[in-house]
């Protein structure tokens, strides 16, 4: 389940679990929905995404890739360690921020 909270120019997405190919392909139509109703800042909620594969990584590029000629910004946070040392060892980081969910807090959003 993927939840979208839309809020002007920026909008929050959640995800329920793993961006994985079948979610990253259910989402693209949705990003682009929202690049097209003006959304600038789009901060993606990994905090029960244990896993990123490649195509959740693309998804990621992608919209980096459509939101930063517009003037907008791609933000990733929540992002468990083993996220974190992937995106930063594809130097992802470097495009887009990247903040580590919180130590000590339930990455899976319970406490």
């Amino acid at each position: 389940m993927i939840q979208v909270e839309p809020n002007g120019v920026a909008a929050l997405l959640r995800l329920e679990g793993n961006l994985v190919a079948s979610v990253a392909e259910a989402l693209r139509p949705a990003l682009q929905g929202l690049v097209e109703e003006g959304v600038r800042t789009l901060i993606v909620d990994l905090a029960r995404a244990e896993f990123v594969d490649s195509m959740g990584i693309g998804l990621l590029v992608a919209a980096h890739n459509t939101l930063e000629p517009a003037g907008g910004a791609l933000v990733v946070v929540n992002v468990r360690p083993e996220v974190v040392r992937l995106l930063q060892t594809m130097r992802l980081d470097r495009h887009f921020s990247v903040r580590p969910a919180v130590p000590g807090k339930d990455a899976g959003g319970g406490e």
